[in-house]
Order: structure tokens, then C-alpha cells, then sequence
């Protein structure tokens, strides 16, 4: 620790006249020059960690999932879990429940995460403004511009598998949200991935749109419709609006991802950042590798050819997506 507080106040001096990529390659070499002593540099201190030390990005490196009701973690949402870790490096993944998780696949994340992950209990909304929130899902696209707002950090829905960095929208001071126009020029944006500094004021008036606009029985028509319509389409500069081709939160993602075995596997999912699976929504959206292979799990992975499978074999295997025998 002491070694920690020495180079931080060096770090603090420097960082005034020198650029922080200039200090920390300068860094490595004196390192590796002076050989400082094995016992002085233990899991605390490491370049990573250095980096999120002095990393100025404007969005907390923190990454939140949300679980209401439902404490059963499936193996598609443990991999995004892990995915997250893995891509982002974040400092913590918070996971926002009502319930107690449980679950083979959630004891095996949270072994394998240890304490970099945390649990931690929430209230789920039940009324906003007045007007009664009966949907869960509508509680949870509540909850997350709450949390946000107070927060910051990345918000991911629990089936969205992070393939590439985040660091590109961590750097900004306004809130990166996915908006696929680039594939369907009628879109409305897509609240599955958030990437927010707290405070942020598209996300103050997104949750004042529910505050004026809620009506429980239509979907997606406060998550998407009102606040694409009402607040990015004539103020583009309160977002940061991330095309189709880097946040993967268009429909026919699913398709491609779960691609029968009888057509060619899509390989274009490297060129993202991240992808929201619409994992429940395969049977509409992806019917023919559905009715293939209705649940995943770590054994009809091995061998699947489909995208979502490649990439399931990288993070759950730790291999680089080949087949598995």
C-alpha cells in the first residue's frame, strides 16, 4: 500500500505537464529496470488497476445488472456476466435483486468473479408519480434511469453479451445509448445498454417522461417510443446516439446470432461492442435455431457453429471459439 500512495502522489505531480499514456509507459520501464521487489507489488497494485486509478473517463467503471422476482440465474445470463467482466475490466459488477440468486450458473460466475462481483439488495418500484407499475420489466427500466442518475456506470440488460471495450463511451460526458437507425430509419433507441456519468441530464428527463407519461400497459412505449420522439429526435446533443453496427440492439441481431446450423455462421459480431440476444425472444425472431436448440447450456455449446455459441465457448471455456469435442 505504501508503494501505491508513493506512486499516485508521484503520479498526481506529473500528470500536469505529462500525458497519463506518456506516465504509465514510463512507468512500466522503470519498472522493469529497477526491478522493484516482488513483495511490493501484490493484487492491489497492477497496470490495470493503475490505469482505472488515472483513467479520467466520465462514466464510472462499474457495471449493473437488475434482477427482480425471478432469483434462477440461466446460463445465457451468467455468460454476459462474465462476458462484462472480461471486456470491460470493471472495478465491480453490481447485481440489483429483490430475491436471493441461486443457480449452478450464478455459484460458478460468482466463484469465478469472487470479489469483483456484489449483490445488492433493491427495492423493485411499484409506482411512479402516483401511477401504479404492475410489469416488471417496466420496474426495471424504472430502476436503472433511477439508478443511473445517482450512479452512473454501464447499465446492461441480463441478456447482453459485451464482446469489445467500453472505454470509447466512458470518455464522454453525456450518455451513450443505442439508436440502430442505421438499420431501420424509424428505430427508437434501446435502453438495454446505458453508458452514463451520474447526473446526467438526458436521464433526468427520460425518468420525467415517466413521471409524466407512464401508461403500464403499452410496451415500449415509455422505454423507447417517448423518449426518441420527445428528447433525442429534437435535441440530438442530450445523447451520445450509438448506431446498430457497435451497440447490437436491433431486432434482427437475434437472427444472426443464432443462425441455424444449415446456414454460414456470421463472423461480423467481432466489429461490435456489444449485443443485446433478445434471448426470450428467439422463437419469433430466430424460429428455425430455436426449435434446433431451445435451451443453451454449457454442453450444447461445445459443438453448436452458430455466432452465439463461438462466443459462449470464449467466455465460458476460455478457449478462442473452436469447436469442442
Amino acid at each position: 500500500m505504501m508503494m501505491n500512495n508513493i506512486i499516485r502522489s508521484i503520479l498526481n505531480c506529473l500528470q500536469r505537464r505529462l500525458g497519463l499514456k506518456t506516465i504509465l509507459i514510463s512507468l512500466v520501464f522503470v519498472l522493469v529496470i529497477i526491478k522493484i521487489p516482488k513483495s511490493l507489488i501484490n493484487d492491489s497494485f497492477n497496470l490495470n488497476i493503475l490505469w482505472m486509478t488515472y483513467d479520467k473517463g466520465y462514466v464510472p467503471n462499474v457495471v449493473h445488472f437488475v434482477q427482480f422476482d425471478n432469483g434462477n440465474i440461466s446460463f445465457p445470463m451468467a455468460l454476459c456476466i462474465l462476458a462484462a467482466s472480461r471486456n470491460i475490466n470493471p472495478t465491480v459488477i453490481k447485481i440489483h435483486t429483490n430475491v436471493q440468486l441461486t443457480g449452478p450458473y450464478w455459484m460458478e460466475a460468482s466463484r469465478r468473479l469472487g470479489k469483483r462481483i456484489s449483490v445488492v439488495a433493491a427495492k423493485k418500484p411499484t409506482e411512479i408519480s402516483g401511477k401504479p407499475v404492475g410489469v416488471v420489466q417496466h420496474a426495471s427500466d424504472i430502476f436503472r434511469i433511477q439508478l443511473l442518475i445517482a450512479e452512473g456506470g454501464i447499465y446492461l440488460d441480463n441478456d447482453v453479451l459485451v464482446v469489445n471495450s467500453f472505454q470509447r463511451f466512458r470518455s464522454l460526458n453525456v450518455c451513450s445509448i443505442g439508436l440502430p437507425r442505421d438499420v431501420d430509419p424509424e428505430a427508437f433507441i434501446g435502453n438495454q445498454i446505458l453508458v452514463c456519468p451520474p447526473g446526467d441530464s438526458f436521464m433526468r428527463q427520460y425518468l420525467a417522461t415517466y413521471e409524466s407519461k407512464f401508461d403500464d400497459s403499452l410496451w415500449y412505449y415509455n422505454a423507447g417510443e417517448v423518449p426518441t420522439v420527445d428528447l433525442i429526435l429534437p435535441h440530438p446533443e442530450l445523447v451520445n446516439a450509438v448506431p446498430d453496427s457497435q451497440f447490437g440492439v436491433s431486432l434482427g441481431i437475434c437472427g444472426r446470432l443464432f443462425t441455424a446450423v444449415s446456414k454460414p455462421k456470421w463472423n461480423l459480431w467481432r466489429n461490435y461492442t456489444a449485443l443485446h440476444l433478445f434471448y426470450n425472444w428467439r422463437e419469433s425472431l430466430a424460429k428455425e435455431s430455436y426449435n434446433d436448440t431451445r435451451d443453451h447450456t454449457p454442453e450444447t455449446i461445445r459443438k453448436h457453429p452458430s455466432a452465439f455459441a463461438e462466443i459462449a465457448r470464449i467466455i465460458w471455456y476460455n478457449n478462442m471459439g473452436e469447436i469442442i469435442n
